[in-house]
């Protein structure tokens, strides 16, 4: 066997034993190779493994700051409306403590001015309109059961002249 550059022939042990010792430094590439994809897939499980822990560890901790934040919103919640109901609930007691209105005080306002103070002040409107209707009818009747009870007529004129009662 003879190369094409050389024209020395190459005796079949040399050939043999340049096939042995190619055969041998592949053997040992291919340990390397392995070695270095063993080491480098030990390198990457290892940093796997830490972003597996980090992202745990996120998780847990997001996982717990969503729960404390959903309970404080809910506590918050819970106050507020807790604070609403008992200003409803005064309201209500204010009104139900007599069946007669014209007893019932005006409640105070607070100094929140929320749709609460614009009900208390709606009801104070109300109640001092119903009293004043109230003293109107009870001056009326006052008023009639005088002239029922007088044997002479009488009429009533305003300061224009005209009549306003007569019996």
């Amino acid at each position: 066997v003879t190369l094409a550059s050389s024209s020395a022939p190459i005796a079949p042990g040399d050939l043999l034993r340049t096939g042995q010792r190619l055969a041998g430094q592949r053997e040992n590439l291919q340990k390397a190779i392995s070695t270095l994809v063993k080491r480098e897939e030990q390198r990457f499980s290892a940093k796997l493994s830490e972003v597996e822990a980090s992202t745990t560890s996120t998780a847990r901790a997001t996982t717990g700051v969503t729960v404390v934040s959903v309970a404080i919103v809910l506590i918050l919640v819970w106050i507020l409306l807790r604070s609403i109901l008992q200003r409803v609930q005064s309201l209500s007691n204010h009104f139900a403590a007599t069946q007669d209105l014209s007893c019932v005080e005006p409640m105070p306002t607070s100094a929140v001015a929320d749709e609460l103070d614009l009900l208390v002040e709606a009801s104070n409107r109300m109640l001092r309109g119903f009293r004043e209707s109230r003293r109107h009818l009870v001056e009326k009747e006052f008023v009639d059961s005088i002239l029922q009870s007088l044997r002479d007529s009488l009429l009533v004129l305003d300061r224009h002249g005209r009549i306003l009662r007569s019996n």
